[in-house]
């Protein structure tokens, strides 16, 4: 093979697994090591890939550590309620009739059990694909993750919506819960995807407890 067919194909390969996928699946948005901070979403600045119906469009990041908490991948993860209660979502296509589709996603309560909804939904046809609600506390991550086949009337120009959807958290504070880490939805997106903290991780948590006492939010 020569050099421009093993480009060519090398191209193809990379397209093919980019297309697959979503758009930082695991919110890696650069936020130091126990500390948090709002990050504009996607209508603004497009390289995160995630938009939020939140009015003010930032996206609640924490910091491998931060309050206690280990990212399950990576050094980032996402709190689902930031400034508001509301929905983290993208938007794709290539999704048509008869494809096996995959999800996963680490989802974990912040000061008890919260509850969020995952939706994938044909916003060309108005047609849900998929639905299902989530609970967990906040001593661990749940990991959860499926296939499922795109059923009839679904075509590969549609656009269809994966999102996260605040349904309620503990303490009743808008503003607080629902953890999100490791999130993407494809075809063939790989299910398996190990909880692997950064090597930082330990001395982290050691400054969870004083991190939480220096949390001041702007809410």
């Amino acid at each position: 093979m020569n050099k421009a067919s093993l480009l060519t194909c090398l191209f193809l390969l990379y397209a093919t697994s980019a297309s697959a996928g979503l758009v930082n699946p695991g919110f890696e948005y650069g936020q130091a090591n126990n500390t948090w901070g709002d990050h504009a979403d996607a209508s603004i600045s497009p390289s995160g890939g995630w938009y939020t119906t939140e009015s003010d469009h930032q996206i609640e990041i924490w910091g491998n550590g931060f309050n206690g908490v280990a990212a399950y991948q990576g050094s980032n993860f996402a709190e689902l309620n930031a400034n508001a209660v509301g929905t983290l979502y993208q938007d794709t296509t290539g999704i048509a009739t008869g494809n096996s589709v995959g999800y996963h996603f680490a989802h974990r309560g912040r000061l008890g059990v919260d509850t969020m909804r995952l939706t994938i939904t044909d916003l060309t046809t108005n047609q849900v694909l998929f639905s299902n609600t989530y609970s967990d506390g906040n001593t661990a991550w749940g990991y959860y993750q499926g296939t499922f086949v795109v059923p009839a009337g679904v075509s590969a120009g549609d656009k269809v919506r994966f999102a996260y959807i605040s349904v309620s958290a503990a303490g009743n504070n808008p503003t607080y819960g629902n953890l999100l880490d490791a999130a993407d939805f494809g075809v063939g997106v790989n299910q398996s995807v190990s909880s692997v903290p950064e090597p930082g991780t330990l001395a982290g948590l050691a400054m969870g407890g004083l991190g939480f006492l220096l949390h001041r939010r702007r809410r």
